[in-house]
């Protein structure tokens, strides 16, 4: 199982650079001069000296551009870009779900899905409530599950065939993978042995009581700061992870690392 706290550190020259991550967790510092970094497989972030407002981030088919006075950097398979004055997701991350989830239900049921696609249900949401709510099947990611930010990350889910919902269940929940852009069960329960020790679900856990005791969900989301930053959500009472997927990364909030986890303070 791969951790946060076993990150690997890449870091280029004051040249053109041709940086490559491995299949785990990257920071890919390329310094000055154009470089190409490439976080290869796993959740990987590119770290930037300057602050947003100086760098030009252009997304085309997948790859990424970032250019500012220290280069243009051309970023594959790399999630997040940390500069001094917070991070920028490069990911598009699917909004938790309050209610029935559709995709999830399908993905997490094949024989729902090919009855649906044969006519004999309108919807997933048709067939729960008339036997799937009986059955005891489940209607909702309940672990803040990200189905196409799972496949994007892990390109062997993409490349098996096997949907991004079966295979966490049969192997990914025991590999360690990461679930959501923003939340990961295993760095949840690192930062947190007390939680772990309770046998609790990390996300029922954040969700209940972790995000009001100021525990990160991931070392890519600084709660406290984002309430700081933020009165108004608290005020509202709203999760902060919640409220900024949902809300806030469109109205241009902005969301802060925990530099001192991956001692780049």
């Amino acid at each position: 199982m791969t951790t946060y706290s076993q990150f690997n550190h890449v870091s280029g020259t004051a040249g053109a650079d041709n940086l490559m991550g491995g299949v785990g967790f990257d920071l890919l510092v390329g310094g000055t001069g154009d470089d190409a970094l490439d976080g290869a497989g796993g959740l990987n972030a590119a770290i930037f000296t300057g602050v947003s407002g100086d760098y030009d981030i252009d997304v085309e088919n997948g790859v990424v551009t970032i250019s500012g006075a220290d280069g243009t950097d051309t970023l594959r398979n790399v999630q997040f870009a940390v500069f001094a004055d917070g991070v920028k997701p490069l990911f598009e991350a699917t909004p938790f779900q309050d209610g029935f989830d559709e995709d999830f239900y399908l993905q997490s049921n094949p024989d729902v899905l090919a009855a649906v696609q044969a006519g004999q249900y309108e919807s997933g949401e048709d067939h729960f409530n008339l036997y799937g709510q009986f059955e005891n099947r489940t209607y909702q990611a309940t672990n803040g599950f990200d189905a196409a930010y799972y496949a994007d990350v892990y390109g062997d889910v993409a490349g098996n065939g096997i949907a991004a919902v079966a295979h966490y269940e049969a192997y990914g929940a025991a590999e360690g993978r990461s679930t959501h852009l923003y939340f990961d069960a295993n760095y949840y329960l690192e930062a947190n042995p007390d939680v772990a020790a309770t046998g609790m679900d990390a996300w029922t856990h954040f969700d209940t009581y972790g995000w009001q005791e100021g525990r990160d969900p991931s070392p890519f989301f600084d709660v406290s700061a984002y309430l700081v930053s933020n009165p108004d959500v608290v005020e509202s009472g709203r999760n902060p992870l919640i409220h900024y997927i949902n809300w806030g990364r469109e109205e241009g909030r902005q969301v802060y690392i925990d530099t001192s986890w991956f001692a780049i303070a």
